[in-house]
């Protein structure tokens, strides 16, 4: 990415590079972003239409996975074909004539979209999950001891009460009686 900002900054060199290789570059960042499982979830997720629910990935036994998996398959295909339908008016703006310069009015109209139309589809927990851009971790665990309760070193428990509370704040202190 430093060498495509360098062709920018100094055209001059770029012009030296041999096209094949400006060419392969392009190739490259452009394929980043559109294959499966190297970020885009929209791809991802179109994946997932095409794959049987049994087939889908455990966000419940596996780590960095993306969080919206969490979720019904259903709720899921529903939210990718809404985002799809976008992308339809979108694409189907440039084939309007001289319509297709308010294009920039299509865009703006998505944010009342997703404001007032998609909480009413979904809940406020699936638009998080579906929105995140960040994979889910494993959680540290602290095991339970029927006797003893709750086992492990403190940090480990508060970590755990954060993780299964989906908490916003962290929770900064705990009784240590409980520990």
């Amino acid at each position: 990415y430093t060498l495509c900002f360098f062709g920018l900054v100094f055209p001059s060199v770029l012009e030296k590079c041999p096209e094949g290789v400006v060419n392969g570059i392009l190739t490259f960042v452009g394929l980043q972003g559109i294959l499966p499982g190297t970020g885009n979830q929209l791809i991802d997720r179109m994946v997932l239409l095409i794959t049987a629910p049994s087939e889908f990935p455990d966000a419940q036994n596996k780590t960095n996975v993306a969080p919206f998996l969490a979720l019904p398959w259903h709720r899921i295909h529903l939210y990718t074909f809404i985002q799809l339908l976008c992308l339809a008016a979108c694409w189907g703006m440039r084939f309007t004539g001289p319509f297709a310069l308010a294009f920039p009015l299509v865009i703006v109209g998505f944010v009342p979209l997703r404001l007032w139309l998609l909480p009413k589809l979904f809940s406020a927990e699936e638009l998080a999950l579906l929105d995140s851009d960040e994979k889910v971790q494993e959680a540290p665990t602290a095991k339970m001891d029927k006797n003893k309760g709750t086992t492990g070193n403190k940090d480990e428990v508060v970590a755990n009460l954060n993780y299964q509370l989906d908490l916003q704040e962290p929770i900064k202190q705990i009784d240590t009686d409980l520990i």
